[in-house]
């Protein structure tokens, strides 16, 4: 125990005292209050710091989970273009095949009947009505038509044909359909979007020139040449995006 003075009537008191017994004066409630404002401030302190540490680890989870979201978004959206991107290549390739079909036919049979050659594929067309016979092979220069625009006409005529022509401009109409969903590509996905279109615009070509053939031989001959290369090429292309 020591002795301390009064703060209000300086007489000497016990530091054990909790109010003077001279005057009365509260000394230990003075300073428990002083003391628990002290704590108190100290206590707001921490709360408002554990507040702000708890909104930070709150913002960053949230900032994260937001992260993720966007991150699974764009992979579903990639993996739904590239579903989309499978459907349009397969429907292409079908119909450049039937294409390659069309054009190639159409060019033998013009090739035969310009140069008055028999050949089991042609001769149905390029042979006079009266003289033809599936069973025949080869015929005379006589027995061919004398205007290849004749042999071209029958081969439009002719039932298959016409089928395939038909076949062929269903799939460049549901080609077209498809390659309007194509545009929306997510980022980075531009250059497959540009090979893409070179393909299909391709695949234009070549059905319209399998379907309305026009021009010279040589010059129809050589476009059936250039863009069933072309297909090709970017036809490989998108075969190793997947």
């Amino acid at each position: 125990m020591a002795l301390i003075n009064c703060p209000e009537c300086q007489k000497e008191i016990s530091d054990k005292v909790e109010n003077c017994p001279h005057c009365g004066y509260p000394l230990k409630r003075v300073n428990y209050k002083n003391n628990d404002n002290l704590e108190t401030k100290k206590v707001g302190k921490r709360s408002s710091r554990i507040k702000i540490v708890i909104g930070s680890i709150i913002t960053v989870v949230a900032l994260l989970f937001i992260a993720e979201a966007i991150i699974y978004n764009q992979e579903e959206k990639k993996n739904d273009y590239l579903k989309d991107l499978t459907e349009v290549h397969s429907k292409i390739l079908s119909g450049g095949a039937i294409a390659e079909e069309l054009t190639l036919l159409t060019r033998q049979v013009w090739n035969n009947s310009i140069y008055k050659r028999s050949d089991s594929n042609t001769n149905k067309y390029t042979i006079r009505n009266n003289i033809y016979s599936p069973n025949k092979i080869n015929y005379n220069n006589s027995d061919f038509l004398s205007d290849f625009n004749d042999a071209l006409s029958n081969l439009s005529k002719d039932e298959d044909f016409t089928s395939k022509k038909d076949d062929l401009r269903k799939i460049q109409d549901e080609s077209t359909k498809l390659m309007k969903n194509m545009r929306n590509y997510p980022k980075g996905y531009e250059y497959i979007y540009n090979d893409l279109l070179e393909y299909y615009n391709t695949f234009l070509l070549l059905t319209r020139i399998a379907i309305n053939p026009s021009g010279s031989y040589n010059s129809f001959a050589n476009s059936v040449d250039e863009l069933i290369t072309k297909f090709l090429e970017y036809h490989n292309k998108i075969n190793l995006i997947y």
